[in-house]
């Protein structure tokens, strides 16, 4: 398995400026066989948690993830993962080691515009809103 991959995908979430560049390296990577069959489901609260603040955030109503499954790579803190909200398909994944992570989601129907933000545990935890980023690119 080629670990380079994930420190690229690494170096591109805390470089990038337009926030689709990782989206589309992390959808690519996880095409791979390989990366499909690597990590185990957890439960992931706090990432749960945070879907639930952003989606009350972007959707100006409480909502509750379905669907929602967590991939931990341990050796590499590194979580991803899947989900709804509200009738949207939302992708996340986040690297503990750096408290950097990335949030997609998309309009009803999986149509754009795609909200995708970059987002802190921490900077969350101090009330900061995360940086987002609106894109009018429709990912499958």
């Amino acid at each position: 398995m080629d670990w380079q991959k994930l420190q690229t995908l690494k170096e591109q979430l805390l470089t990038a400026e337009d926030f689709g560049e990782p989206l589309n390296y992390f959808f690519d990577l996880m095409e791979e066989p390989q990366w499909q069959r690597c990590g185990k489901p957890v439960k992931g609260e706090t990432l749960k948690e945070f879907i639930k603040m952003i989606g009350r955030m972007l959707l100006h109503k409480t909502v509750v993830p379905v669907n929602y499954l967590l991939i931990e790579v341990a050796e590499f803190r590194f979580y991803h993962g899947g989900f709804m909200l509200d009738g949207r398909m939302g992708t996340i994944f986040y690297f503990k080691d750096i408290d950097t992570g990335l949030m997609a989601l998309t309009a009803p129907g999986c149509q754009p515009p795609t909200e995708i933000m970059r987002f802190s545990i921490t900077t969350l935890k101090s009330k900061q809103p995360p940086a987002t980023q609106r894109s009018n690119r429709t990912w499958q």
